[in-house]
């Protein structure tokens, strides 16, 4: 099970899902403070999900435009920085949010995917993948 909150990871947040949904394996978080829309994680919060033997799956949400190259290179380095700050170990993989109502090009996707895969991380992409979805036919 797994588990994703814009909100901040606290401890008391973290029981009420144990409670009411189990204990999860994995919680995604998302990198750097996005005003009104998500929480940035911090190692604190890293810190307390390790120490409930879960994983961290590590989100990049600052962006609502996902087409052109130079875009998708430009969000993996703002991605590959927040993720350094937070010492994440190489290897890791960073997920690219591109929601459904994001405008989206396979240019974007190769920016993200290229920047990424030279760094020390692994590139990956979060979202809905409904059938005939602009992301669908794009990927």
């Amino acid at each position: 099970m797994g588990n994703d909150s814009t909100s901040e990871t606290t401890e008391e947040f973290y029981q009420c899902v144990i409670e009411n949904l189990g204990n999860p394996k994995v919680v995604a978080c998302y990198l750097g403070h996005n005003v009104g829309v998500s929480a940035g994680l911090t190692s604190g919060q890293i810190d307390l999900i390790h120490e409930n033997d879960a994983d961290v799956l590590l989100i990049h949400n600052g962006f609502n435009d996902a087409t052109g190259y130079d875009n998708g290179v430009n969000e993996a380095k703002e991605a590959i920085d927040l993720a350094n700050e937070l010492g994440a170990p190489d290897g890791v993989a960073i997920f690219a949010d591109i929601e459904p109502t994001y405008p989206v090009d396979a240019a974007f996707i190769e920016g993200w995917y290229d920047e990424i895969k030279a760094s020390n991380f692994e590139p990956g992409i979060y979202s809905v993948f409904d059938s005939g979805s602009d992301l669908v036919n794009t990927f």
